[in-house]
């Protein structure tokens, strides 16, 4: 008896749109690729519930005639190409003929469409993969694709989908790059019944960065371009001013295509080697085009990576065409900026400390496993034992702040060197935990509010940690689907340029897991360092000293949030190795 069995067709067809369909992003990307190479030149997409419960993509294209539609949820049935050879140069997105029926497969899906010299449109509505029902319909031309039940009938599946937020936000950066490889196309995206996207056509690719990106992005892009045998890349970096702390703005493009490369990645790195903070990482838009037949983009199902077939010259193209722009004095094109200009306030310059006691010898430190962490416990109970005058070197000051960056304390058995961006980070995370356990926390109003403009993936993290923010003293009004107001801030935020701390903020919270268990400790921890005392900053003795006393009366002094040690001890022994005197 054979083993081996041919599976029935709707259970072969679940599992292949397994390989296509992973989530309502996946669906997203499916249908507007379609759109897109159906000529069409407005696109609106539908959400509901981040995809899971509706997706919705309509266009203005060319649209289809009822024997296509049919033939279009069929496997393998495809108008792109006729033959094995046509795989060799491929100019389109969809191709394989296996979207519209994988989606179909695992949802219920409805197809409008209508040719543009059509009168009547076509109909036809399929339950996972059952044609319920056909027929002819009145509808604008163009094509509307709608999908509801995404998984209800594999629930293993289902369960594997993220918070509605996740998923959103997933469906949103699937949307952002297919627009920003197609800068003529207007794209409008609604979610949960509110305008969430708008991006009116352009002609210039600068322009629909623009569109998305703040000003900030723009005013530090350099322009790059290098032509290199039958490749060309062209496109904009940020200069080495601008990082991230994920490559999640890191974005390539082929022929038209985002997709992703190890290959491209690589060099893009590579040309920003050394320039950059270590594990900080570039702002990046690269569009290269070549000659289809010289890449594949059928290595894999969802068409999202590619193989070239000479890598060598695709790396040193990228490369050089980076690097030759980054190692310039100055960016290669004057963007203007945006509509508005944040207002500043003006620059407050005294630090803001809780005034605590110093730590007496006998007050209970957290107990730590390093013995550096004792010593450092001892030795802040023999600063604290002696008088105040007589803690340090004579004469005065208590505290000598070094490269504007450490501060340095004595000891009865050595001296201290304490990294003031990395204990300000500590004193400041553990007040905004505390902040958004208790919420009742309150800010300071701003005399004039200030504006700014939300990128579409910031709009979806902003709703979500909306009552954090407001826990920790931000009052932010979301004003539109791209615009938030700030009316108040937190008290220990002494920058006068609240819009760029807060732009920050937002910037890097995007760049979570917001299904997380830490997320919100992980918020906690990016306020506290895009709020924190920087290096280079100057501080006055008062300054170093409420800092030093806030510090320790932290849970854990010892660290700053990211785990860095706040806190160096030397001791006279290793001083008088250090010189010899042993």
């Amino acid at each position: 008896m054979s083993r081996i069995i041919k599976l029935p067709e709707d259970v072969a067809n679940r599992i292949a749109a397994g390989e296509v369909v992973e989530r309502p992003a996946s669906v997203v990307k499916e249908l507007v690729e379609n759109s897109l190479d159906a000529d069409a030149h407005y696109i609106e997409i539908s959400l509901k519930r981040g995809g899971k419960e509706l997706v919705q993509v309509s266009d203005d294209g060319e649209g289809m005639s009822p024997d296509d539609v049919l033939l279009a949820v069929q496997r393998h049935a495809t108008s792109k190409i006729s033959s094995a050879e046509d795989l060799n140069a491929i100019s389109t997105f969809g191709f394989r003929g296996e979207a519209l029926p994988s989606i179909a497969s695992v949802s219920l899906l409805e197809i409008i469409s209508r040719q543009r010299n059509s009168d009547t449109a076509f109909r036809i509505l399929i339950d996972n993969g059952e044609i319920l029902e056909q027929g002819e319909i009145s509808a604008q031309p163009g094509t509307t694709i709608t999908t509801t039940k995404l998984f209800d009938k594999i629930p293993a599946r289902k369960r594997f989908l993220k918070s509605d937020t996740s998923e959103l936000s997933r469906c949103n950066d699937v949307i952002i790059r297919l627009a920003l490889a197609n800068p003529d196309v207007s794209f409008r995206v609604e979610s949960d019944g509110r305008e969430t996207i708008y991006l009116t056509s352009c002609a210039e690719y600068i322009e629909r960065i623009g569109q998305i990106f703040d000003d900030e992005v723009l005013e530090k892009l350099q322009k790059i371009h290098y032509e290199s045998g039958e490749y060309s890349v062209f496109g904009f970096v940020g200069n080495r001013t601008i990082h991230r702390a994920r490559s999640s703005d890191e974005y390539f493009f082929l022929n038209g295509r985002p997709i992703k490369s190890g290959l491209l990645t690589a060099s893009l790195h590579k040309a920003f080697s050394g320039l950059l903070p270590p594990k900080r990482y570039p702002v990046a838009f690269v569009y290269i085009e070549s000659p289809p037949e010289l890449v594949d983009v059928n290595v894999h199902p969802a068409k999202t990576e590619v193989r070239f077939r000479r890598e060598e010259a695709v790396f040193g193209a990228v490369y050089h065409a980076i690097s030759d722009a980054i190692g310039g004095p100055a960016p290669a094109k004057t963007i203007k900026p945006l509509e508005f200009a944040p207002q500043k306030a003006a620059r407050q310059t005294e630090l803001d400390f809780p005034q605590v006691k110093r730590p007496f010898p006998g007050r209970k430190i957290v107990p730590h496993t390093l013995d550096i962490e004792r010593e450092i416990s001892e030795a802040i109970g023999n600063i604290a034992a002696e008088p105040h005058t007589q803690r340090t070197v004579e004469p005065m000051p208590d505290f000598l702040q070094i490269l504007d960056t450490y501060i340095v304390a004595r000891t009865r058995d050595g001296m201290l060197i304490i990294d003031q961006h990395a204990a300000h980070e500590r004193v400041l995370f553990e007040k905004v935990m505390k902040a958004i356990e208790t919420e009742a926390f309150s800010g300071q109003r701003l005399l004039f509010p200030v504006e700014i403009k939300l990128l579409p993936q910031w709009t979806v993290i902003l709703a979500k940690f909306l009552k954090k923010f407001s826990a920790i003293g931000f009052e932010v009004e979301i004003s539109s689907s791209d615009r938030a107001v700030l009316h108040s801030v937190p008290s220990f935020l002494k920058s006068g340029d609240y819009s760029t701390v807060f732009r920050e903020i937002l910037q890097e919270i995007s760049e979570f897991d917001i299904d997380a268990p830490d997320v919100f400790k992980n918020f906690a921890a990016t306020v506290a360092c895009r709020a924190a005392i920087k290096a280079g900053q100057k501080l006055s003795q008062d300054d170093m000293g409420a800092l030093f006393d806030s510090l320790f009366a932290c849970e854990d002094p010892f660290h700053c949030p990211h785990g860095r040690p706040t806190i160096v001890k030397f001791s006279r022994e290793q001083l008088e190795k250090m010189f010899g005197r042993t």
